[in-house]
C-alpha cells in the first residue's frame, strides 16, 4: 500500500498475514498508527453496483452470483452461527452479492450488509 491511510493519515503500513478471499493474489496491509486493515493494492475486479455491471460488460446476474457460491456461504454460514449467541446481529463488511448474509438470514440471525 503506498499513500497515507484515509483514517488517519498514517504512511506506514505492516503487511499482515493472508490476502482477499475472492482475490487471493491481492494481499492484505495495515496502518502501524490506527489499526486500519486494507488490500495492499486495488483487487481486479471492479463491479459497478449502481449499474449492475463489471467492466461494464453487461448486467450482473446477482442472484445467479450468490447461488454459485452456496457451498461456500453455507459453510462460512455454519461456521459463524456456531459463535453467535441469541439476540446477536452481524454486519458484514465487504457483503459482495450478499450470499453469506443469505445463508445468516434463512438460518433466523439478525445480519446485514454492506459492500
Amino acid at each position: 500500500m503506498s499513500g497515507a491511510c484515509y483514517v488517519c493519515g498514517g504512511v506506514e503500513w505492516i503487511t499482515r498475514v493472508g490476502s482477499l478471499r475472492d482475490a487471493p493474489s491481492v494481499g492484505v496491509v495495515e496502518c502501524r498508527d490506527c489499526g486500519l486493515v486494507v488490500p495492499a493494492e486495488v483487487p481486479p475486479v471492479v463491479v459497478d453496483y449502481a449499474t449492475g455491471t463489471m467492466y461494464g460488460d453487461a448486467p450482473i446476474d446477482f442472484v445467479g452470483w450468490r447461488d454459485t457460491g452456496a457451498a461456500d456461504n453455507q459453510r462460512r454460514a455454519a461456521e459463524v452461527r456456531a459463535l453467535l449467541h441469541a439476540g446477536d446481529s452481524i454486519l458484514d463488511v465487504g457483503c459482495g452479492s450478499g450470499g453469506f448474509i443469505h445463508e445468516l438470514k434463512r438460518g433466523g440471525v439478525n445480519a446485514f450488509g454492506i459492500e
